[in-house]
């Protein structure tokens, strides 16, 4: 039997992940910019230290905006709810068909009779 599908499994618009994650790649170039900047400011070691971060961070920026939304529940753990029986519903009559009318020149001929 299938499992019935949980609108918590359905993944979000493909749009608003690529937001997302553009958002993200952003405001992490946007932080590298700032550690370019600060290098002239910092002295001793600080200065070693954001410009590591200068040059790590494209490649944070690139795995992070490759990322894919990891909420996404690949299986679930516990069991899907099976379906429960119908009640007993009532049975529906029998349709009583009806004839369509007789052409208007054949009521005139019974009609004339």
């Amino acid at each position: 039997m299938r499992k019935a599908a949980v609108i918590t499994d359905a993944p979000g618009a493909a749009s608003a992940e690529l937001s997302r994650r553009q958002k993200r790649y952003v405001i992490t170039m946007l932080f590298r910019l700032a550690c370019f900047i600060a290098i002239f400011f910092v002295p001793g070691v600080w200065r070693w230290v954001l410009g590591a971060g200068a040059v790590f961070l494209p490649y944070i920026a690139v795995i992070l905006a490759n990322q894919v939304d990891s909420r996404r529940i690949a299986g679930r753990s516990e069991p899907a709810a099976e379906p429960t029986a119908e009640p007993d519903r009532p049975q529906l009559e029998a349709v009583r068909i009806i004839e369509p009318d007789p052409e208007p020149e054949e009521r005139k001929r019974d009609d004339a009779a």
